[in-house]
């Protein structure tokens, strides 16, 4: 059991640069589906809480307009936060995580050698 905890950083950082690395070849599908992912999580999120909550549905319905454009600037913000900075950021480093899971192995590997004085 106390392997498995030691392996955890090391297979975490696996899976983070394969993931990462699978964005970066995908790079069109992985864009396409954020972009899908952002469009459909806010406006059901809202359709969610406007039948959950009738004070909700009141308010959206007074300030249509308000509630409307603010969900689309929402959407866009984060579209072009994870567009221009964050997304190509991931898909780069790849190499950097998969290299730490690497280098976390190799140096269990190596034992320490007590030094002797001359």
């Amino acid at each position: 059991m106390g392997r498995l905890f030691a392996e955890r950083p090391r297979i975490g950082r696996q899976l983070v640069g394969g993931f990462e690395r699978l964005m970066g070849r995908y790079f069109f599908l992985a864009m396409f589906g954020i972009a899908i992912v952002v469009a459909f999580v806010p406006t059901s999120a809202l359709e969610w809480a406007v039948m959950r909550y009738p004070a909700v549905a009141r308010f959206v319905m007074d300030y249509y307009l308000v509630t409307v454009l603010g969900v689309i600037f929402f959407q866009l913000t984060v579209l072009f936060r994870l567009f221009t900075r964050d997304l190509p950021v991931w898909m780069d480093n790849a190499y950097l995580h998969e290299s730490r899971a690497d280098n976390l192995r190799s140096l269990r590997r190596v034992r320490s050698q007590p030094t002797q004085p001359s």
